[in-house]
């Protein structure tokens, strides 16, 4: 597989839109509730406006199979992502997480960190499978992995 991921642009606002408002993508979201196209529109602009939201559409053979978000915190990040659902259970959430290293450290993140429901077992593994520190919190799973400049990621100088 040969996933790329490349940042978001307007023109991709309607297939974040789509993604975000899985049923699947809402089950398993803290808010569970159906967004608003208009709040997204709102929201999505002022994403991209953002300095500490950096969004990437994940795609393979030019076919757009996912997407993730970091909201950076100084040199911390949360995760946010999803696997577009013709393309669930291939793997993909594993390796946007593995991709999302590389881009991390990039952009000065030294630790990542991702919040995910307990009965959100796809992503728990995916997270596990890329070496981030589980811990068990009340009502979800935490996630922390440390970027260090000795980590095994390729990072190729000319992908930005």
């Amino acid at each position: 597989m040969s996933l790329i991921l490349r940042l978001c642009n307007e023109k991709d606002i309607d297939i974040v839109y789509k993604m975000a408002n899985d049923s699947t993508v809402r089950e398993n979201a803290f808010s569970g509730d159906a967004i608003p196209y208009d709040d997204h529109c709102r929201w999505y602009a002022d994403s991209l406006a953002n300095v500490d939201r950096i969004m990437y559409i994940a795609e393979e053979r030019n076919v757009i199979v996912g997407q993730i978000r970091l909201d950076k915190q100084n040199n911390k990040a949360i995760i946010s992502y999803s696997v577009e659902k013709n393309n669930r259970k291939k793997g993909y959430g594993k390796q946007i997480l593995r991709s999302i290293k590389r881009e991390a450290m990039l952009n000065g993140i030294v630790m990542l960190e991702g919040l995910v429901k307990k009965r959100n077992v796809a992503s728990r593994k995916a997270f596990v499978h890329n070496g981030f520190i589980e811990s068990e919190e009340e009502n979800y799973f935490r996630y922390i992995y440390l970027l260090k400049s000795g980590d095994n990621i390729e990072i190729d100088k000319n992908s930005k």
